[in-house]
């Protein structure tokens, strides 16, 4: 009868084979260098010739149930039944936890860089928004300061002399005006420098980022390899155990051609006795039948107990295989969900860094347009000089006074659209830092986990 690739067994129940199970688990590191798994794990069952028993089972039931107790520091011999294959699992077992705690640990060490870089990003988006603050107040205190001026203008048209008497006051606040543009300048050059080291962090986010990525795909890969070869073990088990209730059956065949045999040797006695000394040599011919007999059912009763509890082992096997399978469908699932976590991630950090570069642009617009400020805060400082020095010269000053001012409150109204626009971006930059916090702390708990689940198993 043929079993496919797990065993076959014959008729005659001399040869026991055990097909060849090949393993294998490659990947490599986030920096190309490190690897999921080094090299390839390979087991190969040899081929058992002669009688096969339950105690060749026995042994390598044996270590299987120390390996499902997370102990591997069993060291099966090489002489008992099945010694080689259970060495080979052991062997393969021990380099799959190795994997294991390896790569968690690769993990937990790439999710804490990854927590620093976006730390440094946090603060220096709270840096942005504190130096877009001082600009909204600086802007907002220039405003008033232009309305003040106007309404001064107005008054020095109508009034020359008042004008006059109150020119040094203006003056003063003129220069007052030409240091809080000043001020500003400096603001925004420091919102420039800002904004480059903002750039540089959020550029190793998205390196970061995608090394990630390769890595947790990689590890889906292995998580889908696993799964794959935990199906095919639970359905050779299974069919192990269809083999069983088969040879059961065999064995209740001979047990009834036993009970037969026992009842036909009852009757060749009894015949036997009728016959008298003719039939003395045939009475013991059938007593002995009967012992035969005897024996063969005794010896039934025994292999059908075996078979019970190979049986059992298997049903108990099947089980186990079958919570192995949903824990390696969990795994999977959950290796995709990092996947698609950090795939969101260095979306979003693509993103900022966009945003990053619109604000840099906007922030040089700016520089340019505080510079040309100054410009028309030294020309109206030189104006009032000369007001002061010719009073007669004072009133067509003063009107271009007021035409300056006037492109000054343009200038401050153009500002504060931009700063608006400058302060809604920034203030996306915190919800982003914080989504990335959350995905990378999930995936350092992740690996802290797959850690102690590798730790959990004792090795030699």
């Amino acid at each position: 009868m043929e079993a496919g690739p797990v065993q076959k067994i014959r008729k005659d129940g001399s040869s026991l084979q055990a097909a060849e199970a090949v393993v294998g688990m490659e990947g490599d590191s986030p920096e190309g260098g490190n690897r999921l798994g080094q090299g390839k794990v390979r087991l190969e069952a040899v081929e058992t010739r002669g009688k096969g028993t339950p105690e060749d089972f026995r042994g390598l039931l044996r270590v299987l149930s120390t390996i499902a107790s997370k102990d591997l520091t069993v060291e099966p011999s090489n002489a008992i039944p099945g010694g080689k294959d259970a060495h080979a699992i052991v062997g393969f077992v021990r380099q799959l936890v190795g994997t294991i705690k390896e790569n968690s640990s690769r993990l937990g060490g790439t999710c804490a860089i990854l927590i620093g870089a976006v730390s440094d990003t946090a603060s220096s988006s709270e840096a942005i928004s504190k130096a877009l603050q001082d600009l909204s107040d600086a802007a907002a205190e220039q405003s008033d300061i232009v309305e003040t001026t106007t309404l001064c203008l107005n008054t020095m048209m109508q009034k020359v002399q008042e004008v006059f008497d109150s020119s040094k006051d203006e003056k003063a606040g003129i220069l007052q005006t030409v240091h809080s543009i000043e001020q500003m300048n400096q603001a925004i050059e420091q919102v420039a420098s800002e904004l480059s080291s903002l750039s540089a962090v959020s550029s190793l986010t998205a390196r970061a980022a995608q090394n990630g990525e390769e890595s947790v795909n990689k590890t889906i890969d292995g998580m889908e390899r696993i799964k794959v070869k935990v199906f095919e073990s639970a359905a050779k088990i299974k069919l192990l155990g269809q083999q069983s209730e088969q040879i059961g059956e065999i064995v209740e065949v001979i047990d009834e051609i036993a009970d037969q045999t026992n009842l036909l040797a009852l009757n060749a006695a009894i015949e036997a006795a009728r016959a008298g000394e003719h039939g003395r040599g045939f009475a013991v011919v059938a007593d002995e039948v009967r012992k035969l007999a005897e024996r063969s059912r005794k010896s039934t009763q025994e292999i059908g107990k075996l078979i019970t509890g190979i049986q059992r082992g298997t049903a108990e096997a099947v089980k186990a295989m079958e919570e192995g399978s949903r824990e390696a469908e969990s795994g999977s699932e959950i290796a995709q969900a990092a996947g698609k976590a950090l795939t969101e991630i260095l979306t979003a950090v693509e993103q900022t860094d966009e945003q990053i570069q619109n604000i840099s642009a906007v922030t040089q617009e700016m520089s340019a347009s505080s510079s040309e400020l100054a410009k028309v805060a030294d020309n109206v400082t030189q104006h009032v000089e000369g007001n002061v020095k010719n009073i007669e010269r004072f009133y067509t000053a003063t009107q271009e006074l007021d035409g300056f001012v006037n492109t000054l409150r343009e200038l401050f109204n153009q500002n504060a659209d931009s700063l608006k626009d400058l302060s809604g971006q920034a203030g996306q930059l915190p919800a982003m830092v914080e989504k990335i916090t959350t995905t990378t702390q999930f995936l350092s708990h992740l690996g802290a986990d797959l850690k102690q689940i590798a730790i959990s198993y004792k090795v030699p």
